[in-house]
């Protein structure tokens, strides 16, 4: 956070580091990938590049998002964490749950080029974009339980990315559910647009277990609302 010419130091990643030793412990032993997961997630939050972002990320206003923001979309460096303050006070809380608010959050975000060679199946998605982009992690602060929460997965956003309009024969049940929300808060633009992403799973038992107890959809839902 801002004070004057200086910035605050956070400190949200090692404090999510050490919240991660006691994560693993609680974890049921058969979680073998994710467990292993999350021991890799702690080595690159470590050794990440910190940026602090002032709060809920608002650099830009996420109604004039242009085409020209989206051709800027490079990380500064392979490897970095950016952590923010989430204070929500208007109507942006729309459909905003007690139960997974989360008042601190840090987007972990690497280039295939940086993805360490436990997880390199992840660099499949280059098969489908060449051109390279950005693998992004949420890892938040649980306020109801006060820990932090690595995400099940998270999102790959390609570089030379386009904004186009929404089609809505093709939105899934979650992003319409998510466009209801916006709308109902009034935060919906007349003609919403969109860019390329594609989700990825990282702790695959949790992702399993999530979706044996719902389905698919429920699995990626649970894992966008650490990351929203």
């Amino acid at each position: 956070m801002e004070t004057g010419e200086n910035f605050t130091a956070l400190n949200y990643s090692a404090h999510a580091i050490e919240s991660m030793k006691e994560v693993v412990q609680r974890l049921p032993p058969h979680f073998v990938q994710s467990i292993n997961a999350i021991r890799i997630v702690s080595d690159m939050l470590r050794r990440s590049v910190k940026f602090i972002l002032p709060n809920c990320a608002e650099l830009l206003d996420p109604l004039h998002v242009s085409q020209a923001h989206i051709d800027l979309l490079k990380l500064p460096f392979p490897l970095v964490a950016f952590e923010a303050p989430w204070q929500k006070t208007d109507a942006k809380d729309a459909g905003y749950l007690d139960h997974y608010k989360s008042t601190r959050r840090i987007a972990l975000c690497w280039e295939p080029g940086a993805t360490p060679p436990q997880l390199a199946h992840l660099n499949v998605i280059l098969d489908r974009f060449p051109q390279g982009g950005v693998f992004i992690l949420p890892i938040s602060w649980l306020d109801v339980i006060e820990t932090w929460n690595v995400g099940i997965g998270g999102a790959f956003v390609p570089y030379e990315n386009s904004l186009a309009a929404v089609d809505q024969a093709q939105v899934s049940p979650l992003s319409a559910r998510a466009m209801e929300a916006l709308n109902s808060a009034g935060l919906l633009p007349k003609k919403p647009q969109q860019f390329a992403a594609e989700p990825f799973i990282l702790q695959p038992e949790h992702f399993e277990a999530v979706i044996a107890r719902s389905d698919r959809e429920t699995g990626f839902e649970h894992n966008e609302r650490h990351e929203g």
